[in-house]
């Protein structure tokens, strides 16, 4: 599928995840900057181990009086082992840059948009193979 022509549910009101198994994350003491580090702890080697990070820069007030975007931002890794034995670290990021007057509506479904443009089947091809046409 082109990425011209996918289809989104404006409007949605929830993303569901189904099968597998659930799996706690902690905070393992590493400092982030404005943020948090977790790791799954169901995985007992450390290297192996995937972990997240998540930051917030709360808008600010600007010396002209306007205010900035508030920003959140993340990525999730999952260290892949490769066949010579060393250890590759893929990383998914993502960010929402967010005015201060936009509500907590707005933002669930900008939220629901960008969750259904992460895992919308007729997007596999460009995510697995970098397919923009």
């Amino acid at each position: 599928m082109s990425i011209s022509g996918i289809t989104l549910m404006k409007g949605a009101t929830g993303i569901s995840v189904t099968g597998g198994t659930g799996t706690v994350h902690s905070a393992d003491g590493l400092e982030v900057k404005s943020g948090i580090h977790v790791v799954d702890t169901t995985e007992a080697n450390f290297i192996l181990r995937p972990h997240g990070t998540f930051k917030n820069k709360p808008a600010a007030r600007q010396q002209d009086g306007t205010w900035s975007k508030g920003i959140r931002n993340f990525n999730y890794t999952i260290p892949f082992l490769e066949t010579d034995g060393s250890v590759s670290y893929p990383v998914f990021k993502g960010e929402l840059n967010l005015p201060i007057n936009m509500s907590v509506a707005m933002i669930l479904q900008l939220r629901l948009m960008a969750a259904q443009s992460i895992m919308d089947s007729e997007l596999d091809n460009y995510f697995n193979l970098g397919t923009i046409v």
